[in-house]
């Protein structure tokens, strides 16, 4: 192979490093607030001034400042690459860290650069350490991941893999070169120039599946949350309550839905403004995330001052104790606000079913039931008698509300106002 060759595949490979690096630069300023981003950015960076330095006189392998300086950015380089992969997967690296495993490696080198001048000792080395950095990678990737982010983690998991096993296989054919006292060919560094230019490719375009996968990911997400409350919104509690009737249809089990309404939410609008609203809107979303824990139970703001709890496999009796238990928060519960500290109250119209697989009809039912708790009083339970005892229209006369057992006549009081 002709070094004419080999000098146009090194001018190649500054060309990508340096667009790839200035391409994740340009991504860096649309989307900032990404700390794996932002050492990314830097390590390709390093890696760019590497593959430069790389076509300096003399190359990698010239001047002992040369190599030292080549060795030092790629693996630095290879350090933010993977305190970049662990911020992504929600485990930050500090960046001492792998520092503290680099700097005797760098010692080494620089070491052997100016004193020892033993044969291939820098390449050996740094091949180890991007076996370790890279298998740390792919480790990572593997090991934390997210049900919802599965393919861009396996596709960067492969390549990361990939990167190891090329380092691997330098690792053994500098070993066997620095065995027989032998430099690489020109024939040899135009290949590894070429495969690094792939992986390079290769890697930058893992990196961009993993950002992509992740903003599409929070998309969905805030498209199915409530903005105010963090519950999921109408549309999204509404799809996860068919799975669940769905779900407990085939496993022959009940479906419980709970719809609650806050007692005179619009008077505390009217005197005391929607901000006050929002702040108990906000208290009623977490008490029932205190209410209802654990990845079972669905909730979500139907609308307005509507919120809905489905419970897939739960019975009457544990249904009814279910709502009975927020009946009964609420009513004891204190709301610190800008106005000063309020009370109010909710009630709860309570659906079961077993075989009825019309889920707008038992959303039906449970508001049949819920206004027929404010009718009678508020700040109660009532629950709706099955599907084939009485048509949707109408509540039964035997649909008897649950009180709390301290009943509020007055649902709302503010005091310090």
């Amino acid at each position: 192979m002709t070094p004419d060759l080999s000098s146009f595949l090194g001018t190649i490979s500054v060309v990508v490093s340096v667009g790839v690096a200035a391409g994740f630069s340009v991504l860096l300023l649309v989307l900032p607030r990404r700390p794996a981003l932002r050492a990314w950015v830097a390590s390709l960076w390093l890696l760019a001034l590497a593959v430069c330095m790389r076509q300096l006189p003399g190359g990698p392998v010239g001047t002992a400042p040369v190599a030292v300086s080549f060795a030092a950015l790629a693996l630095c380089g290879g350090a933010l690459l993977l305190v970049g992969v662990s911020q992504h997967v929600q485990r930050p690296l500090p960046f001492w860290k792998p520092a503290l495993v680099l700097a005797p490696l760098l010692l080494a080198m620089l070491l052997d650069g100016l004193l020892l001048h033993l044969h291939g000792m820098q390449r050996n080395l740094s091949n180890l350490c991007a076996v370790a950095m890279y298998a740390w990678m792919t480790w990572m990737l593997l090991r934390r991941t997210p049900p919802q982010l599965r393919l861009s983690y396996y596709v960067a998991a492969g390549v990361f893999a990939a990167h190891t096993a090329y380092a691997l296989y330098g690792l053994g054919l500098s070993l066997e070169l620095t065995a027989h006292g032998n430099d690489e060919t020109l024939a040899a560094v135009s290949q590894r120039i070429v495969a690094g230019v792939v992986l390079l490719i290769a890697q930058s375009s893992a990196l961009m599946l993993l950002i992509v996968e992740e903003i599409v990911c929070e998309l969905k997400q805030r498209a199915s949350v409530d903005g105010l409350t963090g519950l999921l919104n109408r549309n999204a509690v509404w799809q996860a309550a068919q799975a669940g009737l769905d779900a407990s249809l085939m496993a022959h089990a009940p479906f419980a839905a709970l719809i609650m309404d806050l007692d005179y939410f619009k008077r505390i609008n009217d005197n005391w403004g929607h901000l006050v609203g929002d702040e108990v809107l906000r208290h009623f979303a977490d008490l029932l995330r205190r209410a209802a824990p654990g990845p079972t139970p669905v909730l979500g703001r139907y609308g307005g001052e509507e919120f809905v709890v489905v419970l897939p496999g739960a019975d009457a009796d544990a249904a009814m104790e279910k709502a009975q238990s927020i009946v009964e928060q609420v009513h004891d519960a204190r709301v610190s606000t800008q106005a000063g500290e309020l009370r109010y109250t909710v009630s709860i119209g309570v659906v079961v079913s077993t075989t009825c697989r019309d889920l707008e009809q038992l959303m039906s039912r449970a508001d049949a039931a819920l206004y027929h708790a404010k009718a009678t009083g508020r700040d109660s339970a009532c629950l709706a008698v099955p599907c084939a005892q009485t048509p949707v229209q109408a509540m039964a006369p035997d649909a008897v509300p649950q009180p709390s057992r301290r009943r509020q006549r007055r649902s709302w009081c503010v005091k310090g106002a």
